[in-house]
């Protein structure tokens, strides 16, 4: 081969575009988007057939798809329009839209209903914890001066209470919906003393009755308002 010679050499360039947003240099291949079978056939294309496109954005920069179940109804009725979406597609989407929200707004009117039940129980049973804490520092009075029947009354009066307290805590868990055999209930009066039957409210004064009287330096309010009630 002479000096003078000149030889024809092939070279492969790269092949690569630059990003409109972040204008990097990139291949070519981090520009091309491949199309759902719904948008290529709004641009033609047989069913079937999906094309990829070349967008002026690289990967990193093209907006991510939405979520299917983010969407709004206009930005579903959109995508039909764009050809993303199909008919019967679009129409699943709204159904399951639908029945979602009415089941949120079901759950949320019941849980307002649930609130306002447990409102009026919770009324009831803050009642009887603030007796049971009276009662109980009646019982560290009496058993400071010995008064071993005294404790004894006081002590069965607060085991009552606390008795009538977990009761209506299970109730209120079951009218709440949490058990389908109990329908809800609000309480039949805001008296406290009202949640308890005759019965419970005799074997409480057969407590006190066998302690001197005047030991006691409050008389108990659930005999109390019995009492009054007569």
């Amino acid at each position: 081969m002479e000096e003078d010679d000149f030889v024809e050499r092939r070279t492969h360039l790269p092949r690569a575009a630059q990003c409109r947003e972040c204008r990097n240099v990139k291949p070519l291949e981090q520009f091309r988007h491949r199309l759902t079978c719904a948008e290529s056939i709004a641009r033609g294309a047989d069913p079937g057939i999906r094309y990829t496109i070349r967008t002026e954005l690289c990967r990193s920069c093209k907006p991510r798809r939405k979520p299917d179940a983010e969407l709004t109804r206009n930005e579903v009725r959109t995508r039909v329009t764009t050809g993303q979406f199909t008919t019967i597609k679009a129409t699943a989407l709204l159904k399951t839209k639908q029945l979602k929200a009415t089941r949120a707004m079901v759950a949320g009117v019941t849980k307002r209903w649930d609130n306002h039940y447990a409102d009026h129980w919770a009324a009831i049973t803050d009642a009887i914890q603030k007796e049971m804490k009276t009662i109980q520092q009646q019982m560290k009075y009496a058993k400071a001066m010995g008064k071993h029947d005294t404790l004894a009354a006081l002590t069965g009066y607060v085991n009552a209470l606390r008795a009538k307290k977990a009761h209506i805590l299970l109730a209120n868990y079951r009218n709440n919906g949490n058990d389908t055999n109990h329908q809800r209930q609000l309480p039949a009066s805001p008296h406290w003393q009202e949640q308890f039957t005759k019965e419970e409210v005799e074997a409480v004064e057969k407590m006190f009755s066998e302690i001197t009287p005047g030991e006691v330096r409050r008389v108990p309010a659930l005999m109390a308002y019995r009492k009054k009630d007569e």
